[in-house]
This record gives C-alpha cells, sequence and structure tokens, in this order.
C-alpha cells in the first residue's frame, strides 16, 4: 500500500474518530477540534470552505503546504493581512489565485497594479481598470509621476482622462517631445497647457495641441 494512500485512510479514520468524539458540539467547536487534530486533509477541507473563520485561514497560511495555500489565497474570507502576506508567496500559482480573491481590497489591488505583478494581474481580470476608475486613477497617476518610466510607459499614462492636472502641468514642461505630445493629446489638459502647446517648438506637439483645442471648442 502507497504511503499516499495509507495516509488519507489514516486521516479519513482520525475525522471520523473526532466527529464521533465532538457529536452535538457547537460547530466551531468541531472545526477547531478538526483544524488542530483532523491531519492534512481535513484541513484541506476546511480552508476550502467559505465560512472558515479568518483566523484559522492565517493559520493555514503559514503551513508549508502549496495546495493549502493556494485553498486560503482563493477563499473569500481570507483577511486582507493575509492575502497581503500571500501576494509576495514564492509560488506563482498561489500568487495567481490571490489576485483572483474577490475579497482584495482596494489598497490591496493599487499595490499589486503598482508593483512587477501588475500585467499579470491585469491578465486575469482584464476588464478591471474600466470597472474601477477610482484604481484607475491611482495606477495611471502612479506610473505617470514615476521616477524613471519608460517612454512608452510614460506616453500612455499621459494620455488618459484621469491623470492629474498637476502631472499634466509638469509633463507639458518635459524636455521629451513625446512626453509633450502626449499631454497635447489629452482631452483633460487645461485651457493654459494647451495653448502653450500649440505654440511648442516640436511640429507634431503643435498639431496635437491645437487638434485638441478645436475638438474643445
Amino acid at each position: 500500500m502507497s504511503s499516499s494512500v495509507s495516509g488519507t485512510r489514516l486521516d479519513a479514520e482520525t475525522i471520523i474518530d473526532i466527529l464521533g468524539e465532538y457529536c452535538g458540539s457547537p460547530v466551531e467547536t468541531i472545526v477547531q477540534a478538526l483544524a488542530s487534530k483532523g491531519g492534512y486533509f481535513a484541513r484541506l477541507f476546511l480552508a476550502r470552505r467559505s465560512d472558515l473563520p479568518a483566523d484559522l485561514l492565517a493559520e493555514f497560511a503559514d503551513i508549508n503546504d502549496l495546495r493549502l495555500r493556494k485553498a486560503v489565497a482563493v477563499n473569500p474570507n481570507t483577511s486582507t493581512d493575509t492575502l497581503e502576506k500571500l501576494i509576495n508567496d514564492k509560488s506563482a500559482e498561489v500568487r495567481e489565485q490571490v489576485f483572483q480573491n474577490p475579497g482584495l481590497s482596494e489598497k490591496v489591488v493599487i499595490g499589486i497594479l503598482c508593483s512587477e505583478y501588475a500585467s499579470y494581474y491585469l491578465k486575469l481580470n482584464p476588464d478591471f481598470l474600466s470597472r474601477y476608475p477610482d484604481i484607475k486613477a491611482s495606477v495611471i497617476n502612479f506610473y505617470a509621476d514615476a521616477k524613471s518610466p519608460s517612454m512608452w510607459s510614460s506616453f500612455i499614462t499621459s494620455i488618459q482622462p484621469e491623470i492629474a492636472q498637476g502631472i499634466l502641468q509638469k509633463k507639458s514642461n518635459s524636455t521629451f517631445w513625446v512626453e509633450r505630445l502626449a499631454v497635447a493629446k489629452n482631452s483633460k489638459a487645461s485651457q493654459d497647457i494647451l495653448d502653450k502647446l500649440a505654440e511648442d517648438c516640436n511640429q507634431l506637439v503643435r498639431a496635437a495641441a491645437r487638434d485638441t483645442l478645436q475638438h474643445l471648442s
């Protein structure tokens, strides 16, 4: 008999013994007994239940077992603190489950979208930013105001209508014409910014600013 089969049988026998011992006890008592005495498969079963207390899920998250951490990561009852810890899990499989958890707070999502996992998260949740414009604005402003953004990411963020006016003002004075061009194309840029860019030294920037002004008028 293989060790996995014997282990499963032992777990099953232990679970039956616990259920018999605690028969008639409150559900919370039975759950605690299964979590502490029931063995691996009992904990895995519990971790998949959306009604499991958050403190037990937090305990399971600290156990060095991939399947158990994946179950905790996707459980909607897992606390924000536990999810924040699992975001940086060494396993990509665990992180993927976290990214699909419906209980992620706005703070946690913004943190993900302002990290190296941004593209991974958006691949799993492609319509997220369109559904949550407030978060979209926070993310856009983070990348637009980053210290060393790539020229491409700077252009993409600077043409978004959710970008803050203060950042548009700063970008309109950029020494890089591509950044000024993005601001010139932004319909939310102020009249003063567009008037200034309509006289820019770069022909493309001037044309874009004048075109935006024309459409706004």
